[in-house]
């Protein structure tokens, strides 16, 4: 199953008073990037049960994702 990237926007406007209005993101979604409950769980099982480093982590989701996480 391949990952699925849903992008969010946010739109802000200023009036001339000064005031600046803006949206928020929608629940869960915390930082301008952010992973999916169902990665944060295939990141953490090797990682905390298998002992694999972060970098070997890093490229298995680079190799068969071509998903560049952090």
């Amino acid at each position: 199953m391949l990952p699925t990237c849903r992008e969010h926007r946010i739109f802000a406007k200023s009036c001339s008073c000064g005031q600046t209005t803006a949206v928020s993101f929608p629940d869960g979604v915390n930082a301008p990037v952010s992973y999916g409950p169902n990665t944060h769980a295939h990141i953490a099982y090797p990682h905390t049960r298998q002992y694999m480093p972060v970098a070997r982590i890093a490229e298995h989701f680079r190799t068969l994702y071509n998903m560049a996480i952090s």
